[in-house]
């Protein structure tokens, strides 16, 4: 016995856009995820952009930082230089002071030294040269051998 097909007609009809619809539905809902994934795939573009562009950012960071190094490696030496050249300074301007004593000491000695030489007298002076001369001669001679 055959069965007869007991559904409604407008059942079949119902069915069938329903069908439609959700293949509508569907079809939407695909564009939506396509276009979600398109936007996915922007934004990991933009963010892939954005990495390169920070590396390159931090390989000129690190650039700027080695110079920097390199440049506080100068600055101390040319402060240990400073230092070394102020102790110099300091060594010269003592000697210089000291120098300036010195001369004016010797100015002082200078001043007194005429009335020193018009004080000394040396009335036996020839006669006194002649006692040492042949002791002088003796040894120049004994030492020249």
């Amino acid at each position: 016995m055959e069965q007869a097909d007991v559904r409604p007609v407008g059942l079949d009809q119902l069915l069938r856009r329903m069908v439609v619809d959700r293949q509508v539905r569907i079809a939407v809902l695909e564009q939506a995820v396509a276009a979600r994934d398109g936007a996915i795939a922007a934004r990991d573009q933009a963010i892939a952009t954005q990495t390169d562009m920070l590396g390159d950012q931090v390989a000129i960071i690190e650039a700027q930082h080695r110079q920097l190094e390199g440049l506080r490696g100068i600055i101390a030496d040319q402060a240990a230089r400073l230092t070394a050249s102020t102790a110099l300074i300091a060594a010269r301007e003592q000697e210089i002071a000291a120098l300036r004593d010195t001369v004016a000491d010797l100015t002082i000695a200078a001043a007194r030294l005429p009335a020193v030489a018009a004080s000394l007298a040396w009335p036996d002076g020839p006669r006194a040269i002649r006692i040492v001369l042949p002791l002088a001669r003796l040894i120049r001679t004994l030492t020249r051998r």
